[in-house]
């Protein structure tokens, strides 16, 4: 098989070698008064006086725009050439993520159009394509209702709080892809890893009646190899490693410690030969909840892990060269951290990549909608089911957040409808993933079902405090520093496990912005103070793990383990010293 950088490809975990990037330098421009798309509709001239850089929002500096303020309406285009040799095969449109709703036109036809701002969609442009000069367009808008799954981006236009800079438009790669007629359209693994073996559930874009290979690879070496004859629009290949016991797989199994990956090449082919490859991988990991502890690969497994939103000075939503989502996984491992919940965003797919690669377990958590309607509630059920789609194969992603702090569901007490929806993506998630946990509503009044209990709480930990935490009827009894109760009124738990998923978000004086708290007037103090609340989680049995805020500073929130250039506010070896300390 191929050993290529797989952080160079837009899809990490689903490759083909012969592709086009389309990021760079595009035409651009705001339309506020509509004028641009009259123009457009009655067949005019689409002037666009702006060149921003795909893929970065305007709003960034690194788009070449900057522009903070609310546009609700913009137009892109894109020249581009197309050689012969791709003018005969067929290809593919993929846009990484577009905020919010994308209208697609291809050399003065209409593609589509998709709605959502975290995931992907795709194309078939091959009848639209001409060789040589071709010419994209896209007209994207982005509301700033609270009605739309949005995350931690503002809607007023006015940071303030733990609300940043908005998102707009392209804000993750595009590309073309070229392949055959008949090509995969997904590779789905699902991990059985009691048995150790694994199952590939693979998609075509149309019938089929040939062979499927899969070649499996190990750090390069040779592991096995399975063919088998298809016959339809989709096959099941059982991946099976007859060589390993459960006695020595830690050399094949996923964790934080061995974060070991197999690298598979799949190829269909028909009659008249290959027709498409991917290049995917996978890994041998299990997920679990047993009485009130979690289990990873069939050991008990303390979470240390640490909030991060995922925002950067030049790119906002992603850093300003592709190395740093690398760097930021390393980060947190170097400070200490088993894994990150990557909160209120749907992060770019090379970070979960990296958080493969290096290890490091993610949960994945829906960015919020501000207003309980029908659009938000089917925004949030879309987004939802699409991230799972897109993510499914990363052994990094333990957990799913389908709510955070019942942003959205602020009458979930008392509106069934509220809490009913909770219900509905809890129940989505398993339906479309049963071997990760959920956190239906993260933080405090916890909808049942949930597979673990979290606790989101700011206050100082002194001893009375962990006295409280030490019962867990708490649970039942107790409520956060917001009021908030833990409990949802009517709901029963029973012995699942307690998470302390936010604590901390300390500010040294100085840093302009603001912290949980009083700020502490110097590094040593901070680090006291960071170390004594770490220690007090620790020594709370009823705690199986804990999230702390936070990684960076986020523009006004300077609480952050890391300056939001990713300095460290403190030597990295005493902070790591402090969050690799174990129960």
């Amino acid at each position: 098989m191929m050993q290529i950088d797989k952080g160079s490809f837009p899809r990490p975990d689903f490759i083909r070698t012969d592709y086009q990037s389309l990021n760079g330098e595009w035409e651009f421009d705001f339309d506020d008064k509509g004028s641009l798309s009259r123009a457009f509709e009655r067949g005019g001239e689409l002037r666009l006086e702006k060149i921003i850089c795909v893929p970065f929002p305007y709003q960034s500096p690194a788009s070449g725009i900057h522009d903070e303020s609310i546009h609700e309406l913009m137009w892109y285009r894109r020249r581009f050439y197309l050689s012969a040799e791709h003018s005969a095969k067929t290809a593919l449109l993929h846009f990484g993520a577009v905020d919010h709703d994308a209208e697609v036109w291809l050399n003065g036809s209409f593609l589509g159009r998709h709605s959502g701002g975290y995931t992907p969609f795709t194309f078939n442009v091959t009848r639209f394509l001409r060789e040589g000069e071709n010419e994209l367009i896209l007209r994207v808008a982005d509301s700033s209702t609270k009605e739309q799954v949005r995350g931690k981006q503002i809607w007023n236009g006015v940071p303030s709080g733990c609300h940043y800079v908005a998102v707009s438009g392209i804000w993750q790669e595009v590309w073309l892809e070229y392949t055959s007629e008949t090509y995969i359209t997904r590779v789905k693994y699902t991990v059985d890893f009691d048995r150790i073996c694994a199952f590939a559930d693979i998609t075509f874009n149309r019938q089929v009646e040939g062979t499927l290979s899969l070649s499996v690879e190990k750090n390069g070496v040779p592991v096995c190899r399975l063919e088998q004859s298809v016959c339809g629009e989709s096959a099941l290949a059982a991946i099976r490693f007859p060589d390993i016991s459960m006695s020595d797989n830690k050399e094949y199994n996923w964790s934080p410690d061995r974060p070991n990956l197999f690298d598979v090449g799949v190829t269909l082919s028909d009659r008249n030969g290959p027709c498409d490859t991917v290049l995917t991988y996978f890994g041998l990991r299990k997920i679990a909840v047993h009485g009130d502890r979690i289990f990873l690969n069939n050991s008990q497994y303390y979470l240390r892990t640490v909030l991060d939103q995922g925002y950067w000075t030049e790119g906002i939503y992603r850093p300003a060269d592709d190395d740093g989502f690398r760097r930021d996984v390393e980060l947190t491992k170097e400070l200490g951290f088993n894994g990150a919940r990557k909160h209120q965003k749907i992060e770019d797919p090379k970070y979960y990549y990296w958080a493969d690669k290096l290890g490091l377990l993610v949960w994945g958590e829906l960015p919020s909608f501000y207003s309980f309607t029908d659009r938000a509630a089917e925004d949030a059920v879309n987004t939802m089911r699409e991230f799972i789609a897109r993510d499914y194969n990363h052994p990094c992603i333990m957990a799913w957040v389908p709510f955070n702090e019942t942003w959205g569901l602020r009458k979930i007490i008392g509106d069934p409808r509220q809490s009913d929806l909770a219900r509905c993506l809890y129940y989505l998630c398993h339906s479309a993933d049963e071997g990760r946990l959920v956190s239906t509503n993260d933080g405090w009044e916890n909808v049942s079902p949930t597979d673990f209990i979290s606790v989101h709480d700011y206050r100082p930990l002194t001893d009375r405090l962990v006295k409280y935490y030490s019962d867990r009827s708490f649970i039942d009894n107790g409520s956060a520093r917001t009021g908030h109760p833990y409990r949802l009124p009517g709901e029963t738990y029973g012995e699942l496990p307690i998470l302390y998923t936010e604590f901390g978000g300390k500010r040294i004086a100085g840093d302009p912005g603001w912290g949980y708290d009083n700020a502490l007037e110097s590094v040593e103090a901070y680090l006291a103070d960071v170390d004594k609340d770490v220690s007090a989680v620790l020594s709370i049995p009823t705690i199986c793990g804990y999230c702390y805020t936070q990684l960076t500073d986020c523009y006004q929130e300077t609480n952050g383990l890391l300056y939001m250039n990713r300095e460290p506010k403190a030597d990295p070896e005493r902070i790591a010293a402090i969050f690799k300390k174990k129960p």
